[in-house]
């Protein structure tokens, strides 16, 4: 083997392993990088989660503002309202959903206030929950199932099982629980035999839980800290969904 040859062949080697430890801290910094990208999104939306219940304690919407995501701000603003009650704190939410949701609980509060309102007027609610607990304060003192035609789907379902309900605590006849969902027919049964009551100790009553989707065994059915009936009488933020 010549000389030249022998220099070549250093050389191609020598190439080799500085294009190899290129590509390896190429792989690197881009991992790295990665990473450091990575934590700072988990810092901000820890940092973001921080400010956001830091506003709730201090009742303080500069806080809210101060967010730099839209959607932290909505979210801050629109627990600020349920917290303190308060609609004024909907009308700078951005995402139109979430402020028709804010405002449903004004709303809500507003038609059941009523002695004018009707039961059409709780669909005017954007929010399920919202409009589901409207409804139930309407059906919860209706005898008459022919009010229930005027509704349909889920509503009539709804309208007739209260009705039911109603017929079946007030006659005491526990055939009238028959032909409602199972676990409806349960929770009619149970009413007939014990008499409502809070079974929890949440400040619903059992046979009002079924309506609202929550666990009339468990006070804290998201488990978030809060009480149910708390939650919807007070705090007007959704028992079964963890703030």
């Amino acid at each position: 083997m010549n000389i030249n040859r022998k220099v070549k062949i250093i050389l191609l080697i020598s190439i080799l392993l500085i294009a190899g430890v290129g590509a390896v801290w190429i792989f690197r910094s881009k991992i790295a990088g990665n990473n450091t990208k990575s934590n700072n999104n988990i810092n901000e939306n820890i940092s973001a989660y921080q400010k956001i219940n830091d506003s709730i304690k201090m009742q303080d919407e500069k806080i809210c503002l101060s967010l730099k995501e839209s959607d932290d701000k909505d979210k801050c603003l629109y627990q600020l309202s349920n917290k303190l009650s308060d609609e004024k704190y909907c009308d700078k939410i951005t995402n139109a959903e979430m402020k028709a949701k804010c405002l449903d609980r004004k709303n809500f509060e507003s038609i059941v206030a009523d002695p004018k309102s009707e039961s059409a007027d709780c669909l005017k609610l954007s929010d399920p929950l919202w409009r589901q607990a409207c409804l139930s304060k309407f059906f919860s003192n209706n005898f008459d199932a022919k009010k229930c035609e005027d509704f349909n789907g889920d509503i009539y379902d709804l309208c007739r099982t209260l009705v039911l309900k109603n017929l079946a605590y007030q006659e005491g006849k526990i055939e009238l629980c028959q032909g409602l969902e199972s676990d409806y027919q349960k929770d009619c049964e149970n009413i007939v035999k014990n008499k409502p009551k809070d079974s929890d100790n949440d400040g619903l009553l059992d046979t009002d839980e079924r309506s609202y989707g929550t666990d009339p065994f468990a006070p804290d059915t998201d488990k978030d800290g809060k009480k149910d009936g708390e939650e919807m009488f007070k705090l007007h933020t959704d028992p079964v969904e963890k703030d």
